[in-house]
C-alpha cells in the first residue's frame, strides 16, 4: 500500500554552516545532506513502493540579526526515525547548536 511520505524541515544557522565548510560554501553543505541521506537509505532501503529522495533548501535571512539566519533543509522521509538519525548527525557535524 502507497504511503507518502512526511516532509521535515531542518533549519541550520548560516554561522555553523559557514564554520564547517567555509564561507558560502552552502552547496557542499547541500552535498553533504544529500549523500547522507542515499547512503542511509542505500543501506536501509524504505517501505513505501515509490518513495523518492526530495531534498529542497531555501535560505532564511529576514532577521535583523544574521546570527538568526538559516539554510534551511525540507526533505521528504520515509519515517520519523530517519529524521532523528539526520538530525544527530547535523549536530555530530557541527550543524546544529
Amino acid at each position: 500500500m502507497y504511503q507518502p511520505a512526511t516532509s521535515f524541515c531542518f533549519k541550520l544557522p548560516l554561522r555553523r554552516v559557514e564554520e564547517v565548510f567555509g564561507r558560502e560554501n552552502f552547496d557542499d553543505c547541500g552535498d553533504w545532506v544529500r549523500d547522507w541521506l542515499a547512503e542511509y537509505l542505500a543501506a536501509h532501503p524504505p517501505h513505501s513502493p515509490g518513495y523518492r529522495l526530495v531534498v529542497d533548501c531555501d535560505f532564511e535571512t529576514d532577521h535583523p540579526n544574521p546570527w538568526f539566519h538559516t539554510l534551511n533543509y525540507t526533505a521528504r522521509l520515509p519515517d520519523a526515525q530517519v529524521a532523528r538519525l539526520l538530525q544527530q548527525a547535523l549536530k555530530d557535524k557541527g550543524l546544529l547548536d
